[in-house]
């Protein structure tokens, strides 16, 4: 009797608005929503016959044989109830909402069958999922595919937690219906799922999607590499190149997915975590999915054939992108070096030639990269040329236009070793004494000096090409600079010249800049030293 008082002490002090709900003996009123007749005006003909028809005795209500007899029977229902209500439940179906929270979802289903999609409980939107997967609402497997995916992607911008199951159940339906059509349109369940497609058809995919791919796989990590972090870019080509060169060695044995991405066989439940009447299955079925997944079905039981990581696979993987990092640091000219791991010899080999391909190609492209980055605007070339005859015209003397005897005495002057008694037809040649040319018509052995920086040239010595010059002043420590300025022509261009000129001999640029000063690369100063005796 004691338990029994306390028991009804404590129901007191929990009731609402502190008006006791059980009393000794006593019960208080409580208000009533609905009556008896409107609760009848309010509930639909429809559903209360849904109700009679597929009542159960069952505690399972998301039974999926009444859900789809029900679903069925309200396949073209229409409702506009102005009241709402949520809904929330693990296994959502028509019984076990109350009436208003059918209104609520008949009434959005109408809205979303027009074209007005909104947000509600995650509870409804599952509810109509459940219909279309079966094919409630769809004449046909492929239309009900359709309305899925489109839901899928609609609803899951309002609401990102509708797409957990995405990617299984349409992979399920497709496979279920067999939409072979459908197969490439299947989203992947996890990234190692994609990763593994991409590494199973490499060729079809980036450099850089490729290298995210052996991340997933490999034990060692070239995204965490200093060499990534110095050229990202140079060494995800390298990763590209070298997984495809893996791939074609071992076509004939499943190809570079056959070797590094194992897959696992194991039992398979299509359509977990949904509410789906099971389809007979009779027979044998096996679908291969282009992303390399596959399913078989043997008299109602399923098997799935999927990625999956394994550890001895993903340690041959790593040491095989180790020894590519290793190479890519030496060719970089890194500092920081990594202890070596031992590989097979044939892709050792393969290895290697690939990471030579990749930095040759690298090279070639900076090389061309600069000299298309030189641009000469030859638009203006007509004005300038009528711009500089009127200047040349306004600096002339009037004894320049007309002729002075001034010209022919400075000709026929003894500065320039000309003969008194020849009357300035002949000359002394500067090196082979005399010459029966007339004046000016030998510019190699006229005596006409040019003083300059250094000292006294002749103009035979400034006939030198002006690449050998500029090339001779840098391996000096000259002003290259200036003396291109002097020519009139960019340094960068003269510079693109001599690279040009000695690249298939040195497989490599000879001249670097720093910012825009040029320098000779080291390595090749003394040959080229010997290229100007």
């Amino acid at each position: 009797m004691a338990k029994l008082d306390r028991l009804l002490d404590d129901a007191e002090r929990l009731s609402h608005d502190g008006k006791s709900v059980l009393s000794r003996g006593e019960y208080t009123d409580k208000p009533i929503l609905f009556t008896a007749s409107q609760m009848k005006s309010f509930t639909p003909d429809r559903i209360m016959k849904m109700r009679r028809a597929f009542s159960t005795r069952s505690v399972y209500l998301a039974d999926p044989h009444i859900f789809v007899g029900q679903a069925k029977m309200m396949e073209d229902f229409d409702d506009d109830c102005v009241q709402k209500t949520e809904y929330s439940s693990a296994f959502p179906s028509y019984a076990a909402m109350n009436t208003l929270q059918l209104r609520t979802y008949f009434t959005w289903r109408t809205k979303l069958r027009g074209g007005q999609l909104e947000k509600t409980s995650l509870s409804y939107a599952y509810v109509y999922i459940f219909e279309l997967l079966n094919l409630v609402g769809a004449s046909t497997p492929d239309e009900a595919f359709t309305k899925l995916r489109d839901f899928f992607s609609a609803y899951g911008e309002l609401d990102p937690s509708v797409l957990v199951y995405r990617a299984r159940w349409l992979t399920d339906f497709a496979v279920t219906y067999r939409l072979t059509k459908r197969y490439a349109e299947l989203p992947y369940e996890n990234s190692l799922q994609r990763s593994g497609a991409v590494l199973s058809q490499p060729d079809k995919y980036a450099d850089d999607e490729i290298l995210r791919a052996v991340e997933d796989f490999s034990s060692y990590s070239l995204m965490h590499s200093s060499s990534y972090k110095k050229n990202p870019a140079l060494v995800a080509r390298v990763a590209g190149e070298l997984v495809k060169e893996v791939d074609r060695l071992f076509a004939s044995s499943g190809g570079f997915a056959g070797h590094y991405c194992r897959r696992k066989k194991k039992s398979y439940f299509t359509f977990a975590g949904a509410v789906v009447e099971s389809r007979p299955v009779t027979g044998c079925v096996n679908v291969d999915l282009p992303d390399g997944r596959s399913f078989y079905c043997l008299n109602g039981h399923w098997l799935a054939t999927s990625f999956e990581k394994n550890a001895a696979a993903s340690r041959d993987l790593g040491a095989l992108i180790r020894c590519a990092d290793i190479i890519i640091r030496e060719k970089l000219k890194l500092k920081s070096a990594i202890k070596p791991v031992p590989l097979n010899i044939s892709l050792k080999n393969s290895l290697s030639a690939c990471v030579d391909r990749v930095f040759e190609q690298a090279k070639r492209q900076s090389i061309k990269k600069k000299i298309d980055s030189v641009k000469i605007d030859f638009s203006n070339v007509d004005a300038i040329r009528s711009a500089s005859d009127i200047t040349g015209e306004k600096l002339m003397t009037e004894e320049d236009k007309t002729g002075s005897p001034g010209a022919e005495n400075a000709l026929n002057s003894p500065a320039l070793g000309a003969d008194k008694e020849s009357g300035g037809e002949k000359i002394e040649n500067a090196d082979c004494g005399k010459s029966e040319s007339p004046v000016g018509t030998t510019v190699g052995a006229s005596v006409v000096t040019k003083h300059g920086s250094a000292g006294t040239k002749t103009v035979e010595e400034n006939d030198e090409p002006l690449w050998k010059r500029i090339l001779r002043l840098l391996l000096d420590g000259g002003n290259a600079e200036k003396e291109a300025a002097a020519a009139g022509i960019p340094i960068s261009m003269v510079c693109d010249e001599i690279n040009e000129m000695f690249y298939d001999e040195f497989c490599d640029i000879v001249i670097d800049f720093d910012g825009d000063k040029p320098f000779i690369i080291s390595d090749y100063a003394e040959e080229l030293r010997g290229k100007l005796t």
